[in-house]
């Protein structure tokens, strides 16, 4: 089992809320959270990314932390605004 997903037999990914033992008393129903499940599968691109994602790469700090130094030192135009309002009101 790899992140809530069985490879059958034939090698097709069934969701493991779709082979757990129905408890529901009407025989037409899917267990709880099997059509979400599959639906959600169904919707991947690629199925074999369900059994093992991508490697995630590094992190995009510099820019939002370019961002906020912006905003803080009101060379942005909601820091200026920002600053200019600071300035009027004496506080901060």
């Amino acid at each position: 089992m790899h992140k809530g997903y069985e490879v059958a037999e034939r090698q097709v990914l069934v969701p493991d809320a779709c082979i757990t033992a129905d408890t529901a008393d009407q025989p037409l129903y899917l267990p709880p959270g099997c059509a979400n499940n599959l639906n959600l599968q169904f919707m991947a691109q690629n199925q074999g990314d369900l059994i093992q994602g991508h490697e995630m790469g590094p992190a995009m700090g510099a820019p939002v932390a370019r961002a906020a130094r912006n905003y803080l030192d009101g060379h942005s135009d909601e820091g200026r605004r920002r600053r200019a309002e600071t300035n009027t009101t004496g506080e901060e």
